[in-house]
This record gives structure tokens, C-alpha cells and sequence, in this order.
């Protein structure tokens, strides 16, 4: 069912799937919205929501969401481990000019063979691909 992203119509959804389809469980519903709106109503009729694709680390809380189980990784924790990468693959990459320019060049560069912002940002992540998320890396590279 489409929500169309609307929490009013995730809510909707969700009664009818409940209460008119009688279903065990909830699996893979997308969104932050949708799933905050529902959680609740989920929670009181006791059906478990499986692999939420959210990267909010507030259904992570137990306490709040006590039948609800994520897909992802929550964005804190994505960006930490994006971080320990990155100090350990780029050691001087510490510096504020260096930081600023690699920035600069991911934001303002045309994915063009003949910008130079962009051939040092492909140097800078073909460096990368050698770790184990060479996919994501790549896919990521302008």
C-alpha cells in the first residue's frame, strides 16, 4: 500500500492492514513519518514492526518502540563509522584546508572530465575503494 509519505495515510493504511486483513507483523514500512505515526497504534494492538526502513535512531529506544526492529542503521551511528574510516584511511586529512577543499570539491563540481574539483575529488575516493565499502565508494565518486 502507498502512502504516498503522508502519516495520516501511513496510520489509515496501517488500521486497515490490522484490523481488516489481520495480519502478524508489519515488514520493511518506509519512512520516519509513517512509522512514528503508526508506532504507537502498533504497539497498543500488538503487532511487531519488522526491518523499519528509517535511519532515526529513535526507534532504537526499546523503552518507546518496544515491538518495532530497524533495517538500517541509524544515521548517527552510519556517520560515525564513516568518520573512523576516513581518520584512519586519511590520516593528514586533518588539517581545515584539506578538509575544506575536499568538501568544496564534492559540493561545487560538475561531474565534468575537464574540471579539475572534480578529477582530485575521484583521486581522493579512488584512495578510498580500497576498503570494504569499495562499492559505496565508487557508486559515490563523481
Amino acid at each position: 500500500m502507498d502512502d504516498a509519505y503522508s502519516p495520516p495515510k501511513a496510520v489509515e493504511h496501517i488500521r486497515k492492514l490490522v484490523e481488516s486483513d489481520e495480519v502478524a507483523f508489519i515488514f520493511s514500512q518506509l519512512g520516519t513519518p509513517g512509522n512514528t505515526a503508526s508506532a504507537k497504534y502498533l504497539a497498543l494492538k500488538g503487532v511487531p514492526t519488522i526491518a523499519i526502513v528509517s535511519g532515526s535512531n529513535k526507534f532504537t529506544n526499546v523503552a518507546d518502540y518496544p515491538l518495532t526492529t530497524t533495517g538500517l542503521v541509524s544515521f548517527d551511528t552510519e556517520g560515525k563509522i564513516y568518520a573512523k574510516y576516513l581518520s584512519r584511511a586519511l590520516p593528514n586529512a586533518n588539517t581545515p584546508s584539506f578538509t575544506r577543499t575536499m568538501i568544496s570539491a564534492r559540493i561545487t563540481s560538475t561531474p565534468s572530465r575537464h574540471s579539475s574539483r572534480a578529477i582530485s575529488t575521484r583521486k581522493w575516493s579512488r584512495r578510498l575503494t580500497k576498503s570494504p565499502t569499495r562499492r559505496l565508494t565508487r557508486r559515490w565518486s563523481l
